[in-house]
């Protein structure tokens, strides 16, 4: 009864903008069928209309890397589930592979009551090499001859490809509110030079980094749960002030 009641308001509050349905492009729902085609289809007709709402009904999807367009709002809806595909090839490789991803866009939005999934398994082993993110840490462990555990993702070296789940370059007006992302294969969010960001109420189940909002101006999140397992969860509120020159890094308030 719930479900039926939040997917009619979402289908009122989606009737005044442009309406692109990924079934209508292909989409199954079927988790087995590869969606991306579909989702992309719908998502390039979206932007080269001028903008809307890309619209993720419920089902399972899964799909390589996505590609964002200006003016698109990607909407999954309640008992939708994004899931990233297991295939290495249906990402790109190095650094930007992504399940969504948006580079130099503006006005773009992510969001809905739906779940975005990156299917990532972990096992706990040595850490064999020099992290640059964790260094002083490692250091540290280094320094009392104690041995530096870690969780890697499933396949680590034989994997040449760890997908985050969002990862946004140079975007401006961006907003990321409603969803839960879970079991990123790397950074869960990751937006990089952005301006104007605005993430709210976004429930990240992770093992790896949750959010990683690097060089970005005027960035605000609110009631972010971050749930870092095994330990308990955690909530917290970033804020971040610009200064009149330069970028510094966001302050964590917990």
């Amino acid at each position: 009864m719930r479900l039926c009641i939040l997917v009619a308001l979402s289908v009122i509050a989606l009737q005044s903008q442009p309406v692109f349905n990924v079934k209508d492009y292909g989409a199954t729902g079927h988790k087995q069928d590869d969606a991306r085609p579909a989702l992309q289809r719908a998502i390039d007709e979206c932007g080269r209309a001028g903008g809307g709402t890309v619209y993720v009904p419920p089902g399972e999807y899964t799909s390589g890397q996505l590609r964002l367009r200006s003016g698109v709002r990607l909407y999954v809806e309640a008992g939708a589930t994004l899931f990233a595909s297991l295939d290495g090839r249906q990402f790109d490789s190095g650094m930007k592979a992504a399940l969504i991803y948006g580079e130099d866009l503006h006005d773009i939005a992510i969001e809905g009551r739906g779940a975005v999934d990156g299917q990532g398994s972990y096992i706990w082993q040595l850490n064999d090499f020099t992290d640059y993110y964790i260094r002083p840490n490692q250091l540290l462990m280094e320094a009392t001859h104690k041995p530096l555990l870690r969780a890697f993702p499933a396949g680590w070296r034989k994997e040449t490809v760890y997908p985050r789940l969002v990862l946004l370059l140079r975007c401006n007006d961006v907003a990321i509110r409603g969803l839960t992302f879970r079991d990123s294969r790397s950074w869960t969010i990751n937006p990089y030079a952005c301006k104007r960001l605005t993430m709210g109420s976004t429930s990240p189940r992770v093992r790896r980094p949750a959010c990683g909002p690097m060089a970005s101006i005027r960035m605000a999140a609110r009631t972010c749960i971050f749930p870092i397992r095994p330990l308990k969860p955690v909530t917290m509120h970033w804020s971040f002030i610009p200064p009149r020159s330069g970028v510094r890094r966001c302050r964590r308030k917990t």
